[in-house]
């Protein structure tokens, strides 16, 4: 029984992943300018959206890279206009960052591809695969409130 639980946990952690792969092919396709962005940038302007100005070193713990890892995919970014780097007016040393309209810009549209080729591929199954694929996301979402509850990691 434990086997075959096992057994299922990995054939649902290869579908997932395999439609995590879908995606990212399929942005970084679909627009020329997202194939210039890589996925940790992608993840660093996510993070400054989410969670709004962030320090360096911040962002380098959230990324699990050191300081200068992060402050040379921060100079890429910068570079495009995409984030935006400002020196604490009280400790000249600590550098804030924030996403930039640019950069939230580049986000929508990547959140827009994403939709339509969801949209896209939902729009390709039947009312009882549906149905499945919404029973099934009910189950992931009390799995993550248990998570929360259990306040598992």
């Amino acid at each position: 029984m434990i086997a075959e639980r096992e057994d299922l946990i990995r054939e649902a952690m290869a579908g997932i992943n395999g439609l995590a792969s879908y995606q990212r092919r399929a942005i970084s396709s679909s627009h020329t300018h997202f194939r210039d962005i890589s996925r940790p940038q992608t993840y660093l302007l996510m993070i400054l959206q989410e969670r709004g100005p962030q320090t360096v070193s911040e962002l380098a713990d959230l990324l699990a890279v050191s300081a200068p890892s992060a402050s040379s995919l921060l100079d890429r970014l910068e570079e495009r206009g995409l984030v935006q780097r400002t020196r604490d007016a009280a400790d000249r040393r600590v550098v804030h960052v924030e996403v930039t309209e640019g950069g939230r810009t580049l986000l929508d549209e990547m959140a827009g591809v994403k939709r339509d080729h969801i949209q896209r591929l939902l729009s390709l199954m039947d009312e009882d695969d549906l149905h499945a694929i919404i029973g099934g996301l009910d189950a992931l979402q009390r799995a993550f409130e248990k998570m929360k509850s259990a306040d598992c990691p």
